[in-house]
């Protein structure tokens, strides 16, 4: 996000939305080609809500293990 950070320094705020907001564009293609890939409509949708599961689930664990707070704090100059 740094990167993105520079391109848009009087933006902060809306380039995390802008950049969150795209899942919402993937997501129908996503699940559309589950279920038309899969064996049944029924196991299409069931994939389509596992992924739909676990995506946040794995997301969230990376980000515990990658985020160091004190590190982004201190390159902010936030550090009190």
């Amino acid at each position: 996000m740094h990167a993105v950070y520079q391109w848009f320094p009087k933006k902060k705020g809306a380039t995390p939305a802008a950049l969150l907001s795209t899942g919402g564009l993937f997501a129908p293609a996503v699940t559309g080609f589950l279920v038309g890939s899969a064996a049944t409509t029924t196991l299409g949708f069931t994939h389509a809500f596992l992924l739909t599961a676990l995506l946040p689930v794995v997301v969230g664990a990376l980000s515990t293990v990658l985020v160091n707070q004190q590190r982004d704090r201190a390159r902010l100059g936030l550090v009190d």
